[in-house]
């Protein structure tokens, strides 16, 4: 019997151990200078939760700001990441004169089915002019995993015909388009994400015009998108 109580009483404890703690969400901010770079980085950090699926979000999140800057540090910290490119641009005699600024800020809209990470993200490594975006990452927060337009919506066809009823009231008359396209012809945004007035399309520079167009951002309220969203919206606040 005492054998029983300590084998039962080794799992609880080895299950308490595994408990996930409450899901909670801050940004957190990264600032490095040296060797003609700077980076003034904030953007959302999961805390809590069942560690695979926040270590999971976390780095996807990092892995996403690394992108067309610090693409060979693949898998290290976005932290590590810097302090290496810092290094390697001191090394290289070329790089070490060219100014390097990275920035970022970032939001996060939590419901029960989606984690809707939003990430403003602008590099400059020469040229004429810096690299501006917005990111939307949206992951199941059960499993960390990111969720596909074809996951969150049911109907794709659907919402591309209410982005484009929405595009010209988004942007000035005089918005010129790549020559293949037309606004009945868009394609949907690379990004779409969710926000407190509902869902959001996003056209980055260069997606669809050129870059004196501008970017272009489309919202779509959420009683206008009643029974197309396959996730439960239910805001956590």
């Amino acid at each position: 019997m005492k054998r029983l109580f300590a084998i039962l009483f080794a799992a609880a404890a080895l299950t308490g151990c595994h408990e996930a703690t409450p899901v909670y969400w801050e940004n957190i901010e990264i600032d490095r200078q040296g060797n003609g770079l700077t980076a003034k980085l904030n953007y959302p950090f999961r805390f809590g939760g069942i560690d695979s699926t926040t270590t999971l979000i976390n780095a996807t999140i990092e892995e996403r700001l690394k992108e067309g800057v610090m693409d060979e540090y693949s898998g290290l910290t976005l932290d590590s990441a810097l302090n290496l490119l810092i290094e390697s641009k001191g090394a290289d005699t070329v790089l070490i004169r060219i100014p390097y600024e990275l920035t970022s800020d970032g939001s996060v809209y939590r419901t029960n089915g989606v984690e809707s990470v939003m990430i403003h993200k602008y590099s400059y490594t020469g040229g004429a002019n810096g690299n501006a975006e917005h990111i939307y990452l949206n992951f199941d927060p059960a499993t960390g995993r990111l969720l596909s337009d074809r996951e969150l919506f049911t109907s794709l066809d659907e919402l591309r015909r209410m982005v484009t009823d929405r595009f010209s009231e988004a942007v000035n008359e005089d918005y010129v388009l790549f020559d293949n396209l037309s606004i009945d012809s868009l394609p949907l945004p690379r990004q779409i994400g969710f926000d407190s007035i509902g869902v959001v399309a996003y056209y980055n520079l260069y997606e669809i015009a050129p870059r004196s167009s501008g970017a272009v951002e489309i919202h779509i309220p959420y009683d206008e998108t009643d029974g197309m969203v396959k996730r439960d919206l239910t805001r956590i606040r």
